[in-house]
């Protein structure tokens, strides 16, 4: 017998997938819990239906984040900081939110999880951070600490 999981089921898959099972399997343990919904002819064409549209939508996603990839690749941002004196620790540090908000003034829209910084900036100089655009894209962004006046 052909179910469709509505929900994830441990020992045979995920939610959305289409799995032969026994039949008493699922008339006694199944059917009863509402884990899964018998396959029709019908079932199988809006299935495929959700599918196309899945792909579609990440097809979509990817390609926004290759445009934010590739400004990102030219951008580069300046973060100025309080110093007690030349050569010391910043009194402050630039971390994600200030990185996010500095990528903001330039028009580029990120999350905290996708910058890839293990450790605040607190000295003069100029990084490299890593930016996680999309699950197989990273690309490197310039980040320049310098001496608010």
């Amino acid at each position: 017998m052909k179910v469709y999981l509505l929900k994830d089921v441990s020992s045979l898959g995920r939610k959305g997938e289409i799995h032969k099972v026994s039949l008493g399997y699922a008339r006694n343990f199944l059917f009863p819990k509402k884990l899964v919904q018998l396959v029709t002819p019908q079932l199988i064409k809006e299935v495929a239906e959700k599918k196309k549209e899945e792909e579609r939508q990440q097809n979509k996603r990817k390609e926004e984040a290759e445009k934010i990839a590739s400004q990102l690749k030219k951008t580069s941002i300046v973060i100025p900081l309080k110093f007690a004196e030349k050569g010391k620790e910043a009194y402050a540090s630039a971390n994600k939110e200030k990185i996010i908000t500095a990528l903001k003034e330039k028009g580029i829209s990120l999350r905290e999880e996708q910058i890839q910084l293990k450790n605040p900036l607190k000295e003069v100089g100029d990084y490299t951070i890593m930016v996680n655009v999309y699950p197989e894209i990273t690309v490197p962004l310039k980040v320049k600490i310098t001496m608010k006046e």
